[in-house]
């Protein structure tokens, strides 16, 4: 499994699809199921003191989901399955002012 070394968090990735979600501490990636894309075993997490940010762009065409750390480093998604990276970016925003 590759691993990636992300604000001083070396974590495994998931493969190229993974599922990606947010408890109120973490950023969770699951391993995708091969067909449908549902979550399948929990393969990391990061903890959410560790993001910066999660922000919708646009670079020619659909919008993507940028994740951002404090080194700068920055970790661009886009959806492959449906699902709202527009929800993630919310839900992320929503957390940190509450926190």
């Amino acid at each position: 499994m590759p691993r990636r070394s992300w604000a001083g968090v070396t974590f495994p990735v998931p493969g190229r699809i993974f599922v990606l979600g947010l408890s109120d501490r973490r950023l969770l990636f699951w391993r995708a199921s091969r067909w449908f894309g549902h979550p399948g075993r929990l393969a990391t997490s990061v903890d959410m003191d560790q993001v910066n940010g999660m922000d919708l762009v646009r670079r020619l065409g659909a919008p993507r989901l940028c994740v951002t750390v404090p080194t700068g480093s920055v970790l661009l998604l886009e959806p492959t399955w449906g699902g709202s990276i527009r929800a993630l970016s919310d839900t992320f925003q929503a957390l940190r002012t509450h926190r």
